[in-house]
């Protein structure tokens, strides 16, 4: 596995990540903003800890801060991307190296045969090889 394979893995597992958590804080907005969240008949508890509408909006907060980082990592990664001349190479990494869209569905879509698509992938990669000079993972 190559610099740019690794470079690639990282960024997908990236989307994919923030792609969960985006998720999970839709949950936490709806389950903080729905009426059951202020029911004050839930105050009383037996047993464990009582629930309490901060702890909800802690969790909502670190999560927040949680894609932020990672949108700042991912905003790095593609500005070394944005280093290849080669537009339709930087299209390719985008599409099937960060967000794993596979090769046929971006052959179909842009009306260029999958054997080319494989040779220009190859290539973008090689390219990309080159601008990560000094990108360390």
């Amino acid at each position: 596995m190559n610099v740019a394979d690794q470079f690639l893995d990282k960024a997908y597992h990236i989307v994919r990540r923030l792609i969960e958590l985006e998720g999970e804080r839709k949950e936490f907005i709806l389950a903080i903003s729905s009426p059951s969240a202020v029911d004050p008949s839930r105050d009383y508890v037996q047993g464990g800890a009582a629930h309490d509408m901060a702890d909800d909006v802690a969790r909502l907060e670190d999560n927040t801060q949680r894609i932020k980082a990672l949108k700042r990592d991912l905003m790095v990664m593609q500005g070394y991307v944005k280093r290849i001349d080669n537009e339709h190479y930087r299209y390719l990494l985008y599409t099937r190296g960060m967000y794993g869209v596979p090769l046929l569905t971006i052959s179909n879509t842009i009306k260029i045969p999958y054997t080319t698509l494989r040779r220009d992938y190859a290539a973008a990669k090689e390219a990309l090889c080159k601008a990560l000079v000094d990108w360390r993972p």
